[in-house]
């Protein structure tokens, strides 16, 4: 009695097993990187590097005593910040449209 209730157990628990493999759902599409996304990064890395570099030529020029290259490098070194925030800005509004793009996308796909 006890063996037959094994195996009738044993048969309900491969068909539910079966049933559960046959049930799953087909993978979701692959997040492809977007390529706004990856431009707003390379110039966000871009704006950096200027920004880095008008901080070097500012050090060199406050130490050389020069006060018009000072205040030439200070006005530079402002533009280029606010282009960075700017670019900034644009790379977290692109990564948020890109990022609903994608959540739509496999909301479609799991229909």
């Amino acid at each position: 009695m006890l063996m037959k209730k094994l195996s009738i157990a044993a048969f309900v628990l491969a068909g539910l097993t079966a049933s559960l493999h046959a049930q799953t759902p087909a993978p979701a599409p692959a997040r492809t990187p977007s390529p706004t996304v990856a431009a707003d990064k390379a110039q966000l890395q871009t704006d950096r590097a200027k920004v880095q570099a008008d901080v070097a030529k500012l050090k060199t020029d406050k130490a050389a005593g020069d006060k018009a290259a000072v205040a030439a490098d200070k006005a530079q070194l402002k533009a280029d910040k606010a282009n960075a925030q700017a670019d900034r800005a644009k790379l977290k509004a692109d990564r948020a449209q890109a990022k609903a793009a994608n959540k739509a996308a496999h909301k479609a796909a799991s229909k």
